[in-house]
């Protein structure tokens, strides 16, 4: 699993991000997790979609998406972006 961009820089009033994913196996069964309830992410051929919420907090905030597969070992198989969410002024 490889995502073409990994590094995003969110302004506090949050935004709609995407990036290409590349999988050479289990390319149809890949799977989104976010650290966060203001992350919304999405797989679908071939890109990660991505929304983040207005920030609330008067803090830099940090979120990890995560696209991953388990293989037939159960080994899990994955890569991640990071969004970075200015403060609120």
């Amino acid at each position: 699993v490889y995502l073409s961009e990994k590094i995003f820089d969110v302004p506090s009033e949050g935004g709609q991000y995407s990036t290409e994913v590349e999988c050479v196996r289990y390319p149809d069964d890949l799977q989104v997790e976010s650290t966060s309830r203001y992350v919304q992410a999405v797989y679908s051929k071939g890109r990660l979609d991505v929304s983040v919420a207005p920030s609330r907090s008067k803090d830099i905030l940090s979120y990890t998406v995560t696209v991953y597969y388990v293989d037939g070992w159960g080994d899990r198989v994955c890569d991640q972006a990071v969004f970075t969410q200015k403060a609120k002024k």
